[in-house]
């Protein structure tokens, strides 16, 4: 369904993307996407558009372009409702599917400048002190808990 739903010229990011690596186990309402050109409209209330830097960063999965899932993580932390982004991105972390070092380098793409970069540069910080937290709790072989974390994170 995603290639009938995402416009060739644009890239599927956030919570949407992680589904389509096979990182979330259910599609969200609401799928967010990237152009380079400006904001896109359309008669699909399920899908938002925006502007920027994942836009050509995105690499074909079929017929879709999808961010890859470092930025697709920043762009949920960016764009995404606070709860299920910060669950997403920590439970990535936590599971080793990502590191914070690839957040970071993800984030150096952004500009400083940019809209919002103050308070992404401070969430992704705070998921990297927290997964490293987390990662140190557990003992051996056995997994995290991640409800506390966000309990912590609110």
């Amino acid at each position: 369904t995603a290639h009938t739903r995402v416009p060739s010229h644009t890239a599927l990011t956030g919570l949407a993307a992680l589904w389509i690596h096979c990182w979330r186990p259910l599609p969200p309402t609401r799928w967010h996407l990237v152009g380079e050109r400006g904001l896109y409209r359309t008669t699909d209330t399920s899908l938002v558009f925006h502007s920027g830097v994942t836009a050509r960063l995105g690499s074909r999965i079929g017929p879709v372009a999808v961010a890859p899932p470092a930025r697709a993580c920043l762009d949920a932390l960016r764009w995404e409702p606070a709860e299920p982004a910060l669950e997403a991105v920590v439970g990535a972390v936590l599971d080793g599917r990502i590191v914070p070092e690839a957040l970071d380098a993800a984030l150096e793409l952004d500009s400083a400048r940019g809209a919002g970069h103050a308070r992404l540069t401070s969430l992704v910080a705070a998921v990297t002190a927290l997964a490293g937290h987390r990662l140190e709790a557990p003992a051996a072989g056995q997994p995290g808990r991640l409800a506390p974390v966000m309990r912590r994170a609110s």
